[in-house]
């Protein structure tokens, strides 16, 4: 393989078989990390950023809907900017038991959701999504995380775990909601970077499939599952599905 050539210096043809088989070994490993860890690795974490711009999208979704709400009832436009005097004001102007345009499914008749017990629901609704991310930890950038962290430790949701179970039991002294003001823009700020991250660093979301039809007035001519429906001929059968494999396995059954 290589030239035959004699030795600049003794012990010099060891000295080249062991950097060779050295060099050989290095060239070797590295391939194995290209092939089995690292392009992998790529893949999944491409695959895991295009999953993380939805649910990023998500937690901000949960921001505007809150600001939504707390706007509506205190008589404001539900997109109004989120200025720190804006919440301010509409802190003000509204109380733990103001009404909010949340309907409560068991209530009979009808009645609308008391604000805390909203703001309960959003925060809820955006701890699900934030526990998601966090579930991705190890293959998502530290910012978003810390993020995510500082969302669950340094916006409203501390102080107002603090006084929803007051206002379930009726001992909540408070007649506007002005002191979650401050905490809740700061959710505003913290949501705000996190949505600066997406808008910069992740893929826009993939276009929604031509073929649903949900939201549309197309028609549509294709059969979903029609492997499994029952074939349409009385008195055959039980007009249950056929699973998989299940016809062939009934016919070779009858053969025996």
């Amino acid at each position: 393989m290589l030239a035959n050539v004699p030795e600049v210096f003794r012990g010099g043809e060891r000295l080249g078989s062991v950097l060779f088989h050295l060099a050989n070994g290095y060239v070797e490993a590295f391939i194995f990390y290209l092939l089995v860890v690292r392009l992998p690795l790529r893949r999944d974490r491409r695959n895991i950023y295009r999953n993380l711009e939805p649910l990023i999208a998500r937690v901000v979704g949960e921001a505007i809907s809150l600001m939504a709400t707390l706007n509506r009832a205190a008589g404001f436009d539900s997109h109004r900017e989120n200025t720190l005097a804006n919440v301010q004001e509409t802190c003000s102007r509204i109380g733990p038991q103001t009404p909010t345009n949340m309907l409560i499914a068991s209530a009979s008749p009808t009645a609308h959701a008391p604000m805390l017990d909203a703001i309960n629901y959003h925060m809820d609704r955006a701890r699900r999504v934030n526990r998601e991310i966090l579930d991705l930890s190890a293959f998502v950038a530290s910012e978003v995380i810390c993020l995510v962290n500082d969302i669950e430790s340094q916006g409203y949701f501390r102080a107002f775990e603090f006084v929803y179970p007051l206002f379930k039991a009726d001992q909540l002294n408070k007649s506007d909601l002005s002191f979650l003001c401050r905490h809740i823009f700061d959710y505003l700020l913290i949501v705000d970077r996190l949505d600066a991250y997406r808008r910069d660093f992740l893929p826009a979301p993939s276009p929604r499939p031509t073929y649903l039809i949900s939201g549309s007035m197309r028609e549509s001519d294709e059969v979903p599952l029609r492997h499994f429906s029952a074939p349409e001929r009385g008195g055959d059968g039980n007009g249950m599905p056929t699973r998989p494999g299940e016809e062939h396995r009934a016919s070779r059954a009858v053969k025996v």
